[in-house]
Parts: structure tokens; sequence; C-alpha cells
């Protein structure tokens, strides 16, 4: 049975970043991927042009349940070190709105390329279709089992397998490896209950028929559907879907969203424009265009789809000439466009999150990430609350 200084179960961004430095340092390092290649996931990140990091490190900007343990790790670890990190490793970055960073390549496999040689060249062990069965502590050693019946020890086992986002192995085959959180669990860590984040909106889209694939830029209000009172708010592209609403900004307002029951979303087409000024330059241009028919008064403002279904809901009907436009209907259209209010029903699963919410309490690790239950057990990623 072959023994290693460090297992890493997992060939994610965490699992091939801790597989890596571990190796520099000089550890005899495992590193075991259930798929058939490491990193998959890392490819998908940001359209496939990788989201590496943000720059904008505030606590207000991050979830937990222990804000004040999250918020020690993050500051341990800022921006600029993990930037100078794979700086090392030869990836150069740019970054862009909001504090994303990107690789300069504008390419996902840039940095996957860069995390795998760097764990070739320190020699890392990497074994692919390795699906863990079981991993225990045994005479102050790690022992994993894999589904094959191969069986590899560690002094140290790190765990960055992952959420449950995604999924990229067949039901039959992931159902046969060890549920990470359950073994948390066992070894007595508090877990909150996963689900789903960073995921589209289902929607009842009755109102917006017809405009799958189309994006604009704008921004999304969520508030509950019983009371009217806002529960958050994010600018971003806006992706129309057949099933609902996707795009950076609902994709953000996903977390609010879930669990809190009857919530609404508004959307502004215009977030740049407050509603006075735009009632005032559709007034203008109807003065404008006096004989041009009402379902043409939004070109050159609005997809023509999209724009379609705004005038429905201000109840504008085609053929009219846009001066013969009332007062009455150009407050409606204005109210249209910076408020255009759907009922949210739900958010997509798994295959179609980003990342998992909940995960292991961090009370129940050190500073180093190290479990305060059982020596030797790391855990990163987003097995993490």
């Amino acid at each position: 049975m072959s023994t290693f200084d460090a297992m890493i179960i997992g060939g994610g961004a965490s699992g091939l970043m801790a597989a890596s430095r571990l190796a520099r340092g000089g550890a005899r390092v495992l590193l075991l991927e259930q798929s058939d290649r490491v990193g998959r996931k890392l490819l998908a990140t940001g359209n496939g042009r990788c989201n590496m990091l943000n720059m904008r490190l505030e606590r207000g900007r991050y979830f937990s349940r222990d804000i004040g343990a999250a918020w020690d790790v993050l500051r341990r670890y800022p921006p600029e070190r993990l930037l100078d990190e794979f700086g090392a490793l030869g990836v150069m970055t740019r970054c862009e709105d909001d504090g994303r960073v990107y690789p300069l390549s504008g390419q996902a496999a840039s940095v996957l390329d860069a995390l795998r040689l760097a764990c070739t060249e320190a020699g890392v062990r990497t074994e692919t279709g390795a699906v863990v069965a079981r991993v225990l502590p045994l005479r102050g050693i790690w022992r994993a089992r894999l589904d094959d019946g191969r069986e590899y020890c560690a002094e140290r086992v790190v765990l960055a397998c992952g959420g449950r986002a995604q999924p990229t192995l067949p039901a039959n085959r992931q159902a046969r490896g060890m549920d990470v959180l359950e073994v948390l669990r066992a070894l007595g860590h508090a877990v909150y209950a996963p689900a789903p984040v960073l995921t589209p909106l289902k929607c009842d889209m009755s109102g917006l028929k017809g405009l799958k694939g189309v994006r604009v830029r704008g921004a999304l209000e969520l508030s509950d559907a019983r009371t009217g009172r806002r529960l958050s708010r994010e600018d971003g592209e806006i992706l129309f879907a057949d099933y609902g609403i996707s795009g950076i900004a609902a994709m953000q307002l996903s977390r609010a969203a879930c669990g809190r029951g009857a919530v609404r979303l508004a959307l502004d087409m215009l977030p740049d424009m407050d509603a006075a000024a735009l009632r005032e330059l559709l007034a203008k241009r109807a003065r404008g265009m006096t004989a041009r028919p009402a379902e043409a008064f939004l070109t050159g403002v609005l997809n023509r789809l999209l724009a379609g279904c705004v005038l429905r809901r201000a109840g504008i009907a085609p053929g009219r000439e846009c001066g013969a436009l009332s007062a009455g209907e150009l407050n409606a259209l204005t109210a249209a466009l910076k408020h255009f209010e759907v009922d949210v029903t739900g958010a997509q699963d798994y295959a179609s999150a980003q990342v998992m919410r909940g995960g292991a309490a961090l009370n129940g690790f050190d500073a180093a990430l190290e479990s305060r239950f059982a020596p030797g057990l790391h855990a990163c990623g987003e097995l993490l609350d």
C-alpha cells in the first residue's frame, strides 16, 4: 500500500493549488480525482474565460454563518497574494468590471494548464477515475479506499471535493463514492444543509414570451411578493430563457430568492436613467416621431423582441402613431421600462448552479482549516460554509 505525506481528494481549483503548494514544499503528494480529468469545472468558469478571483475583498460580499472565521481566512490570503502565486506559475491577468480577474489569455485552459504543470513539475502523483468510497483514520494515519479496491495512506488528508453544483459524473458512479459532508458530520462537524446558488431563476414568463437567448444590460430588483419589501438588487447582464431569467444579475440574486416564499423580480431595462428623465425622453421621442408606428417607438433603445413585450405591458397597441400616445400611456411605458415585474417560481437545480451554499461549519476548523475533531484532516473550497 502506497503511503504519502499528504493526500488531496478532489482535483478542482482548490485541490490543484493545495497539491502544487505542498509538493513544492517537499511533501510527497497524492491527488485523487473522481472524474477522468482534473479541473473540469475550472474550464467552465467565467463562460470559459475563468473568473479567477475578485479584487474587492470586502466582508459584506461574503456569506457564512461564521463570517468572522471566514474573514480571518480571507485576510490571511488576500487577492494580491493569490495574484503573486499565479504570476509565479506564469499566468498573467487583467482586472475587469466589478473587480473580476481573468487570465490575460481570456482562456480558462491557461489557468488549468498552469496548475497542472505546477503539480507535474513538483512531482505530484495524480490518479483520475479515482472514486473514494471511504476515508478513515487508523493509528495516526489516514487511509482512503477507492471503489475499485485500491487503498492509499497519508499522514494528512485535504478534502477538496467541491460542492454538488454542475455534477460531472453519471449518477450511478457518483453514488458509489462517499458523501463527504456525511463523513465530516460523523467526525463531529456541524453541517449546514447544502443548496444550489448562483443559478438561474425560474419565473412566470407569460409577459416575456419569445425572448429565449436575448441579452440586455440592466438591473434586477428582488422583493417580497406579500409585503413589497425590497430584498436585494443587482446590476449586470440579463439573459432571457423560456423557463425564466439567467445572467450575472439573476444568478447573484438566487441566494436571496431561495427559501423566502413568494418573491417577485422587477426588471429595470435602463438603470442609468431615473424615471423622471426617462419619461421626459419618451415624450420628446413621441413628439419627434409623430408618424412612426408604436411598435417601432423603442427602436434603437431596446432589442426589438423585448421592446414588443414592454409595449404590450404598457398597454400600447401596435399600429398606433407615436404622436398619438397619451400622457398616461407614456407613464405606463416608463413604468414598464423601469419596473417590469415577474413572479419568481423557484431556482434551477444543481445542474445549472455555479456553486453550492451551506456545507461544514467553519467553527469546526482552525485557521489552517484543519479539523478540530480529527487531527490531520483538512478541508477547503466549496465544502465549507
